[in-house]
């Protein structure tokens, strides 16, 4: 893991995640209120009615407040998911939306309070 920008004052950390031993702490730091935000795959309806309707993957930058967090080791993804708390205007604030963090995922994630065995598992997942 690198951590790419660190201000624990506003309970701000942004890190790449470069190993899958990475999504196994990330896991272990996450808890239910924090808020994620990164770039992610949506699935966007384009068109009205039923006929017209086509779906699009769209790349598009989320913010989430985290509501569970779920590792999948054989699958090498951590799914994220929460309420979308910002993003474009096309998707509605409030949907729920999850991110597939693996192995090239850069995500930035605020806590009101880190906990000091959060910061101690940041550090440990870093240095490797």
């Amino acid at each position: 893991m690198k951590i790419l920008f660190q201000d624990h004052k506003k309970g701000e950390v942004k890190i790449a995640i470069t190993s899958l031993d990475d999504l196994w702490y990330l896991s272990q730091i996450l808890d239910t209120g924090d808020e994620v935000s990164g770039k992610t795959e949506r699935k966007i309806k384009i068109g009205e009615g039923t006929e017209n309707v086509k779906m699009v993957k769209k790349q598009v930058f989320l913010a989430i407040t985290v509501e569970k967090v779920e590792f999948h080791s054989y699958a090498n993804t951590l799914r994220v998911s929460g309420k979308v708390k910002e993003g474009p205007e096309d998707i509605p604030h409030g949907s729920y939306h999850t991110f597939d963090v693996k192995e090239g995922t850069t995500i930035q994630i605020v806590k009101e309070q880190w906990l000091k065995y959060q910061e101690e598992k940041l550090k440990e997942a870093a240095s490797e």
